[in-house]
């Protein structure tokens, strides 16, 4: 297992939606390509993860690419506090994994992973 630390620390000014495109945009040959493949996503990929707001994150990968990881429902204390990923099978994957709030504990699923193209 793996771990791996979210920094609470905002890439879009507060309230902003973050313009991720949806699964249904991409195809799977196009998920692939950012590393996406059965809705996860290999630990080796990650270089850093930034919360954007309460119910998203950033996932920057090592080729520079970013990820939306947007977590089911609200995400109370991601944005103060950041939070931890273990990795099972060294990937992070939507619907089956969560992240866990620092200083909290609590426990956030994933509900998905797509495409975050740069601005």
């Amino acid at each position: 297992m793996t771990a791996i630390c979210g920094l609470a620390v905002p890439l879009l000014p507060a309230h902003a939606s973050p313009p991720g495109m949806t699964t249904a945009d991409v195809g799977g040959a196009e998920l692939g390509s950012w590393g996406i493949e059965n809705g996860c996503l290999s630990s080796a990929l990650v270089r850093h993860f930034y919360v954007l707001d309460s119910s998203a994150a950033v996932i920057e990968l090592v080729n520079g690419r970013r990820v939306l990881m947007r977590f089911r429902g609200d995400c109370h204390g991601v944005e103060q506090y950041g939070f931890v990923h273990t990795a099972h099978d060294n990937k992070v994957c939507a619907k089956a994994h969560a992240i866990r709030v620092l200083q909290t504990g609590t426990h956030c699923e994933v509900e998905s992973l797509e495409p975050y193209p740069s601005p």
